[in-house]
């Protein structure tokens, strides 16, 4: 099932000193893609390997996915022209999110952000020993899951009309005398009563999402399509393979009595919201 969905943008490059010199001139380094359990790494077809030249760098039962890239097209000076064409951009990241979801589909892969390079096999054989408990737990984590994002949305004026009944109600609760108070009340306090509406609804269907998945991650909120309606949550779940109907289900059956909602949902996807190696604790 597929459906609209951007990865996150470039992350931050990893690179160490020194380089590995290769034939052609210049020096190479190592373009990581994500970090497997070393006897799922024999599960690779040879097809994906050689035609696409990736390459396996072992530490213990892990293994990093790499390839082999110019480090002058990776230098900052490099990439920050480089980050300022759309077309690049958009053609880089789609092209590392299309391996790393080919890796996934033969076994589970411990996703890197877009941008992460490596000067040194060493280096990044060193990061994978010194981070080798973590790794192989999150590993363990989303062996036989995929991720699904979930997008709920709602109508603007419903939104609004729940939130002015709950403004009114208070100035309704108001002594006798104050109405005028809890008029100016009302007027100052209309957008925080629209955003805890929407952090209700959006509690609300994440608790009744998650039991049909295997963990959740709420995700920072989009701007809004159009006036007409407001996104209320954005969340990843977690998902075994096998249970995708079961956690589908519980998705169409949740609604709110108050609030109609309508919801997308885009997978199944690598679990870059769960796993993904960050540039700070990260090889």
């Amino acid at each position: 099932m597929t459906g609209k969905h951007q990865r996150p943008g470039p992350g931050a490059r990893r690179r160490a000193p020194g380089g590995s010199p290769r034939a052609g001139g210049g020096e190479r380094g190592y373009y990581l893609y994500g970090i497997v359990a070393t006897p799922a790494a024999g599960q690779l077809p040879v097809g994906l390997t050689t035609a696409c030249s990736i390459e396996r760098i072992v530490a213990r039962d892990l293994c990093a996915i790499v390839q082999s890239v110019p480090l002058a097209e990776f230098t900052h000076e490099a990439l920050e022209t480089r980050l300022r064409d759309r077309a690049w951009v958009e053609s880089a990241v789609l092209a590392h999110d299309a391996m790393v979801e080919r890796i996934h589909r033969h076994c589970a892969v411990l996703p890197s952000k877009f941008g992460a390079v490596y000067a040194r096999t060493e280096d990044l054989a060193t990061a994978l020993d010194t981070e080798h408990d973590r790794l192989l737990d999150a590993l363990g984590r989303i062996d036989g899951r995929d991720e699904w994002l979930v997008e709920v949305r709602a109508k603007t004026t419903d939104v609004e009309n729940v939130a002015s009944r709950a403004v009114g109600r208070t100035q309704r609760d108001a002594r006798p005398g104050h109405a005028y108070f809890a008029k100016r009340r009302r007027e100052r306090e209309a957008s925080d009563a629209v955003d805890r509406v929407i952090n209700e609804i959006e509690e609300a269907s994440y608790n009744a999402i998650l039991p049909g998945a295997d963990g959740g991650c709420l995700m920072p909120r989009s701007e809004p399509r159009s006036r007409r309606e407001v996104e209320i949550m954005r969340a990843a779940f977690l998902v075994r393979r096998g249970a995708e109907e079961a956690f589908l289900r519980s998705l169409h059956d949740f609604t709110m009595q108050d609030v109609p909602l309508s919801s997308e949902y885009t997978g199944p996807l690598p679990p870059y919201s769960f796993a993904v190696i960050n540039a700070e604790s990260s090889p």
